[in-house]
């Protein structure tokens, strides 16, 4: 029965020199400076002189951790919906723009036909021409310059 003892004895022996070893070096660490000036950082020192510096750590909160990564991936989130909002509003700004852009050129159009015509006229279903009289030319051309302030006026938005 002996044999059969030895065995085990000496694999728990290891077992204990093993986490010893494990636990003696935990928490250590050591700062030097190599020959090219950098400041490294290692569990074993190079030389006796080497500082050793003592570092408080603790075990991570993983409820604690779960929370903060919540936290950051919805503020991930909400810059990702508010990068995309900001991209549907600039694409709206540059459709409202264009628009603006076409109903100006054609407010400036209509006004030039309307300043340079003798006569202004409509045209009935039967294709009869009736002619504007002096008001209702004025009536035309003052629209028209309201037209062209309302679309051109760079002022609005």
């Amino acid at each position: 029965m002996m044999p059969r003892q030895w065995p085990k004895q000496l694999t728990s022996l290891a077992v204990a020199i093993v986490a010893g070893l494990g636990l003696a070096g935990a928490g250590e660490v050591y700062k030097e400076v190599d020959e090219q000036g950098n400041v490294v950082y290692s569990d074993r020192p190079r030389d006796a002189s080497a500082p050793r510096l003592d570092i408080d750590s603790s075990k991570t909160d993983p409820e604690a951790l779960a929370k903060k990564r919540e936290v950051l991936e919805k503020r991930q989130e909400e810059r990702k919906q508010a990068k995309v909002n900001a991209a549907a509003e600039a694409e709206r700004q540059r459709d409202l723009a264009a628009q603006r852009k076409a109903n100006c050129e054609k407010a400036r159009s209509y006004q030039q036909r309307v300043d340079t015509a003798r006569r202004l006229y409509d045209t009935d279903e039967n294709g009869n021409r009736n002619y504007y009289s002096s008001e209702q030319q004025d009536a035309a051309r003052a629209l028209a310059r309201d037209q062209v302030k309302e679309w051109c006026d760079t002022d609005r938005s």
